[in-house]
């Protein structure tokens, strides 16, 4: 059987379609403000091309669990965000029928 790969897009918003549009959650104002510095850090680096011109560029921007750009992603992942959202939702993750898991692998599965 062959695989299907996907954009990241797809991967991003497959099963959001089973929320109910209309729940809300409530967020602190700092964790929120922590969440959009972050994102918009990784925006202000990766907007400009010559920013990462060398994949050196992209490992020492990146860093690693403990530093750098990845140990943001990571602790937004795993600390601050998953507190917020509803237990219905986090009581999903890691089930084999996850709605939020997308069957097919992401593009770069390809490599």
């Amino acid at each position: 059987m062959d695989k299907k790969y996907t954009s990241i897009e797809q991967q991003v918003n497959y099963g959001l379609d089973t929320i109910d549009p209309n729940e809300e959650v409530t967020i602190k104002t700092k964790d929120l403000m922590e969440v959009f510095q972050v994102f918009g850090e990784l925006n202000r680096f990766f907007h400009q091309p010559m920013h990462y011109e060398e994949l050196s560029d992209v490992i020492e921007f990146m860093g690693d669990k403990n530093q750098g750009g990845y140990h943001l992603i990571h602790k937004m992942y795993y600390e601050l965000i998953p507190k917020h959202l509803p237990k219905h939702i986090t009581e999903q993750f890691g089930e084999e029928n996850n709605p939020f898991d997308n069957p097919d692998l992401p593009y770069y599965y390809q490599k």
